[in-house]
């Protein structure tokens, strides 16, 4: 996707919503990058709020790995991430349901991808007990949302984040004309990986550096992303979407390919 293409998609396709701090902690206001994702009015992030939860778990994983036990165990980290969330959702795909995978959040190349791939996302020492958070929620009765169709994304739009009293620009993954891009509201993600962190932080039965753990998990949450990129989006250029001083919305290019692109 060209520039004129990109600028095309968003100003045919944006939306602007408002956000307030509460509905950014929300499950409710989060759905995944997925280019088939046809909402255009949700925060988006790699996985939804199951991806948050996930870059919880590698951040404990990489502390743990560097500082001994922490103190958190991973029943406490659960309730502490779907307590500040609200809950969880996420996603799958009509060819995961159709060929019967057993685990609901199988569509999701992004969830799917950090328990296949355990060891690339960072996650290999929590593996198993991630497996059986899925099954447990899909004994509880969550529901994935479904997505229909195949990835056919043509870029990644990284979405700023709004300024206090602005709107957030938001766009859906597949355009109305049926074009496909991956979308990611990063600050936007990042600012909610580090709140739940705190929130995990006071799990602990021990004394833990709170601020150091913050720091673990912002980093495996971008490790998590950029493992996704170069799986899913390698070679696809990258836009930003942000205002100008005047409060246009504006695009621009990041860089021309997506893998790599998370620092």
């Amino acid at each position: 996707m060209r520039l004129a293409e990109a600028v095309q998609f968003v100003y045919e396709n944006a939306r602007e919503v408002k956000f307030g701090d509460k509905d950014k902690l929300s499950a409710e206001y989060w759905g995944c990058v997925d280019d088939r994702n046809e909402e255009a009015d949700c925060l988006a992030g790699p996985g939804g709020p199951l991806g948050l939860k996930y870059a919880v778990v590698g951040g404990l994983q990489m502390y743990e790995q560097k500082h001994g036990v922490s103190g958190i165990t991973f029943d406490r980290l659960t309730r502490a991430v779907e307590g500040a969330l609200g809950g969880m959702t996420f996603h799958s795909d009509t060819k995961a349901m159709r060929e019967g995978k057993s685990r609901i959040s199988a569509g999701c190349g992004h969830c799917d991808g950090a328990i296949e791939m355990a060891d690339q996302y960072g996650l290999e020492h929590f593996v198993h007990l991630l497996e059986a958070h899925v099954d447990e929620l899909k004994k509880r009765g969550v529901r994935p949302k479904v997505l229909d169709g195949s990835h056919n994304a043509e870029a990644v739009f990284v979405v700023d984040k709004a300024d206090n009293g602005q709107l957030t620009i938001t766009l859906p993954g597949t355009s109305k004309d049926g074009r496909q891009a991956f979308i990611c509201h990063l600050e936007d993600w990042l600012d909610v990986v580090s709140r739940l962190s705190s929130e995990v932080a006071k799990c602990a039965d021990v004394n833990i550096n709170a601020e150091r753990l913050c720091k673990y998990i912002v980093a495996a949450a971008k490790r998590q992303l950029g493992v996704t990129l170069k799986r899913l989006a390698n070679g696809l250029p990258v836009y930003r979407v942000f205002r100008d001083q005047f409060n246009a919305i504006r695009v621009e290019l990041m860089s021309e390919d997506a893998a790599g692109v998370i620092a």
